[in-house]
C-alpha cells in the first residue's frame, strides 16, 4: 500500500501540500478527498490516476528504512578503507560494493510506480550477493591493513554485513512483485445503453461514456480500455460470460451471490442480459425488472462493485468520483463497509465525495484518511492554487466544506438517542456482534444504520432542550418532528443515591413519557457494563508496551465490584503500575474515546458481552425490528 506520494512537478504548480517535503502523507487503504466545488479534488484524483512517474513510499518496500541502513554501511566501508589505505590494490573488491551501495541509494531516492519493482528486485539481488560475497584471489597477505593487522576484503564485508543483518533482513523482502493495476470510475457512469446494437454486431462494445471520459480528461494519455469502467459494458460482459466457459459462468454466479448476501438479505439475485430490449435485467426474489425500472442506487452499487469483485485477485489502486451519487445514506455506509472487507484487501482507494456520511464512517475504522481541498491565491504568480490538508472527523470545518445540514435522520425508520459519541460507538459495536450472531443462529435480519435506524447524540443534560410528546414537559425542541419512533438510553450515574436530584426527576419523567422506548443503564455509565475480561484486555491494549508490568487481583475485577462505581477511580485503585491516568476529577474515565476504541477492538462476538450489555442490545434490536415492520 502506498503511504506517501510526492507531488512532483506535475502537481506542484497547482497544489500545495501541508508537509515540508511537498508530499501527501499518511495515506491509508481508503483516502477520502473532500472540498467545496471547484477546489481541484477531481483534477487531483485524475492526475494520480493517469501519471505513473510519481515518487512515492510504500509499506511493502521500505526504501527509506533500507536507504538509511545502506547509508550507514557506506560510511563504515569508507571509514575502514580510509584507515587501512584506500590506495592498496588489495582493496579493489571493496569499492565495487561501495559503488553498488551508491547506485541503490540513488535509485531508492527516486522510486516511482513504474520503477519500484525493478529497484526492489535489484536491492534484493544485491543483498543476496552480499551474503555470499567472496573477493576472488584475496588472501591474508594481500589484505587491507587495519588497526595494526591485515584483513581480507571478505572479512571486512562480512563484519559490516553482520552488523546490519538483522535490520536489513527485516526490511528486505525475499521477493517482490509490484505489478499494480489501476482503475478509474468516472462520475459519468450508468447501466442504460446510450445507443442500440446493430443486429449484425452484437459483440461490439459501445461505451460512449468511456469515449467521452477519455476525450475530456485523458486525450494525450495511453490507457487500456479496462482501466476505466463506466458501467456501459456490463451488458456485453455479462452476456459473454454467461455464454462462455464454466469458470466464466461461475464468476457471474459468485458475483450475484455476493450482491444477494450483502445488499438484498439473501434474496435470489440474478443479472440477465435481455436480448429483446437490449438492456440488462435484474431479478430480485421472484420479480424481474429491466435495469432502467430499478432505483439508481441499485445501479450505482452494481457499477461500483462489479470491477472490484472481478479484480479482487489483483493488486490495484482504485479511483472513484463521488460514489455516493443516487445512494441512500444507509446504502453509502454499507458500500464503504463492503469495499473495506478482507476480500478487497489488495485495493487502495482514492475517492472524491460531498457526503458527510462517508466522514462519519471514519470514526469506526483505522484504515481511512481524509484530505480537505481549499482554493487559495498565489499572489506572486497571480493564479489560483489548491491547498491539500490531512484532516479528521473531529474537525468541524470539513462539514462546512460539504455544506452539511443535519437532515439525514429524516430518512431512517427510527432513532436511537444516546448521551454522547462513546455511547454511540459502544451500541454500534454491540449491535454488530449481536446481529451477526442472531443472523447466523436464527437467520434474523441484519438492520443497517442510517437506513433502518439512526443515532442521535443528545449530550447528557442537554436532553432538557427537547420535548418528547408531552408539551408540559419542556417547551423546547419537538423530538417527534425528527422521528416518531425513538429509543432513548440514559446513564444511571448516581441517581440511586440522589433520588431528589434534577436528573433523578428527569429520568422518572422520561420513563412516563417514553415508556418502553426509554431505558437507564443497569450500571453507573455504559462503560460500567463491560465484562471483566474485556475490561482487562482493553486496559492492556491501552498500556501497549507497559501491559506486562500491570498487575491486579483477578478476584476483585468482577462486575459486581465496579457496576455502580466511578470506573476511572476503580481502575486506578485496583490496577497497579499503570503508565497513564484513567480517572477524571469526577472519578469516571478521563480518556473516554481512547478507552472506547480499545474496548471495541477487543469485542468479537456475543460471548464478550456482559449479561447487562446483552440484555440492553437485545432490547434495542427488538425496538429496531418493530420500527421496521411493514
Amino acid at each position: 500500500m502506498i503511504t506517501k506520494i510526492f507531488l512532483g512537478k506535475e502537481l506542484e504548480e497547482n497544489y500545495l501540500a501541508d508537509s515540508s517535503d511537498k508530499s501527501l502523507e499518511n495515506l491509508n487503504q481508503l483516502n477520502i478527498l473532500i472540498g467545496a466545488n471547484n477546489t481541484g479534488k477531481s483534477r487531483f484524483l485524475r492526475s494520480l490516476f493517469v501519471y505513473q512517474d510519481f515518487k512515492f513510499e510504500t509499506n511493502e518496500f521500505d526504501s527509506v528504512g533500507i536507504s538509511k541502513i545502506f547509508g550507514l554501511m557506506l560510511n563504515d566501508f569508507r571509514n575502514l578503507l580510509k584507515e587501512g589505505g584506500y590506495e592498496d590494490v588489495s582493496s579493489q573488491h571493496i569499492p565495487s560494493v561501495i559503488n553498488s551501495l551508491n547506485t541503490h541509494l540513488k535509485e531508492m531516492s527516486d522510486i516511482s510506480v513504474k520503477s519500484i519493482s525493478k529497484v526492489a528486485n535489484s536491492v534484493i539481488t544485491f543483498w543476496s550477493h552480499l551474503n555470499k560475497f567472496e573477493a576472488t584471489g584475496s588472501t591474508q597477505i594481500r589484505g587491507v591493513r587495519l588497526l595494526g593487522g591485515l584483513y581480507a576484503p571478505d572479512r571486512i564485508v562480512k563484519n559490516i554485513r553482520e552488523k546490519y543483518r538483522v535490520e536489513l533482513e527485516r526490511l528486505i523482502p525475499a521477493s517482490f512483485d509490484y505489478s499494480i493495476g489501476r482503475l478509474y470510475i468516472p462520475i459519468l457512469r450508468g447501466l442504460r445503453p446510450t445507443q442500440f446494437h446493430d443486429d449484425n454486431r452484437f459483440d461490439e462494445i459501445r461505451d460512449n461514456y468511456l469515449k467521452r471520459t477519455v476525450r475530456d480528461y485523458f486525450k494525450e494519455t495511453k490507457l487500456e480500455e479496462t482501466e476505466i469502467f463506466t458501467g456501459l459494458r456490463l451488458y456485453d460482459d455479462t452476456k459473454k460470460m454467461l455464454l462462455g466457459k464454466r469458470d466464466q459462468r461461475d464468476k457471474i454466479k459468485n458475483f450475484e451471490t455476493f450482491l444477494s448476501k450483502t445488499f438484498f438479505n439473501n434474496q435470489q439475485f440474478t443479472l440477465i442480459p435481455n436480448i429483446e430490449d437490449d438492456s440488462l435485467h435484474v431479478s430480485i426474489g421472484n420479480e424481474e425488472w429491466p435495469i432502467y425500472k430499478l432505483g439508481d442506487g441499485i445501479q450505482s452499487i452494481i457499477i461500483l462493485l462489479y470491477p472490484l469483485f472481478f479484480n479482487q485477485d489483483k493488486k490495484m489502486i482504485v479511483f472513484i468520483e463521488e460514489p455516493e451519487n443516487s445512494m441512500h445514506p444507509g446504502l453509502q455506509r454499507l458500500f464503504l463497509e463492503t469495499i473495506m472487507q478482507p476480500k478487497f484487501k489488495n485495493f487502495q482507494y482514492f475517492i472524491t465525495t460531498h457526503s458527510n456520511h462517508f466522514l462519519d464512517f471514519t470514526i469506526d475504522l483505522s484504515r481511512i484518511s481524509v484530505f480537505s481541498f481549499n482554493k487559495t491565491q498565489d499572489e506572486l504568480n497571480e493564479r489560483s492554487q489548491y491547498k491539500i490538508e490531512g484532516t479528521s472527523y473531529e474537525n468541524s470545518n470539513i462539514l462546512e466544506l460539504l455544506g452539511v445540514r443535519n437532515a439525514s435522520v429524516f430518512l431512517s425508520n427510527c432513532t436511537i438517542w444516546v448521551e454522547g459519541i462513546t455511547d454511540r460507538l459502544y451500541i454500534k459495536k454491540y449491535l454488530e456482534v449481536y446481529q451477526n450472531e442472531m443472523n447466523r443462529r436464527e437467520g434474523k435480519i441484519i438492520y443497517k444504520e442510517d437506513f433502518n435506524y439512526s443515532f442521535i447524540e443528545y449530550g447528557g443534560s442537554n436532553i432538557t432542550h427537547w420535548t418528547f410528546g408531552d408539551e408540559t414537559m419542556w417547551e423546547k425542541i419537538k423530538a417527534n418532528r425528527i422521528s416518531s419512533k425513538m429509543f432513548l438510553l440514559a446513564d444511571k450515574d448516581s441517581t440511586e443515591l440522589k433520588a431528589t436530584s434534577e436528573k433523578s426527576k428527569r429520568l422518572i419523567l422520561l420513563k412516563d413519557v417514553l415508556g418502553d422506548g426509554f431505558q437507564v443503564t443497569k450500571g453507573r455509565e455504559i462503560e460500567n457494563l463491560l465484562s471483566a475480561s474485556i475490561l482487562i484486555k482493553s486496559l492492556k491494549s491501552l498500556e501497549k508496551s507497559n501491559a506486562d508490568n500491570v498487575t491486579y487481583n483477578e478476584k476483585k475485577i468482577t462486575p459486581i465490584n465496579y457496576l455502580n462505581k466511578p470506573l476511572g477511580k476503580f481502575i486506578e485503585a485496583n490496577f497497579k503500575n499503570l503508565s497513564r491516568k484513567y480517572q477524571a476529577q469526577s472519578g469516571t474515565i478521563i480518556c473516554k474515546l481512547d478507552f472506547c476504541r480499545a474496548v471495541i477492538k477487543n469485542i468479537h462476538n456475543v460471548n464478550d458481552l456482559s449479561p447487562e450489555t446483552y440484555n440492553l442490545v437485545e432490547d434495542i434490536y427488538k425496538f429496531i425490528a418493530a420500527a421496521n415492520r411493514k
